[in-house]
């Protein structure tokens, strides 16, 4: 039986999500990182890649929100993640 998971179609936080059959692009190393980090809100996937939302008081170059399109590309950002508003 093939898994079925909710990817996001809009490039916004409320967008509309429809099933993939066979499609996962949630990951366990994001997941531990929204947990233990502070800094982070929370993550998904979409079209575009990987959002990562990042919590009140944080900012990355300036926004609230990593985008990038691999795991790996979001790891290495997460390290210019400063402190204070957008």
């Amino acid at each position: 039986m093939d898994s079925i998971y909710l990817v996001n179609l809009n490039n916004n936080r409320g967008g509309e999500t429809r099933p993939v059959k066979g499609v996962n692009k949630m990951s366990k190393t994001l997941d531990r990182l929204v947990k233990k980090d502070p800094r982070i809100q929370s993550y998904y996937f979409d079209v575009d890649g990987y959002w990562v939302n990042l919590s009140d008081g944080y900012n990355w170059c300036g926004c609230g929100t990593i985008h990038e399109d691999t795991v790996k590309e979001v790891l290495e950002q997460v390290k210019y993640i400063a402190e204070g508003e957008e």
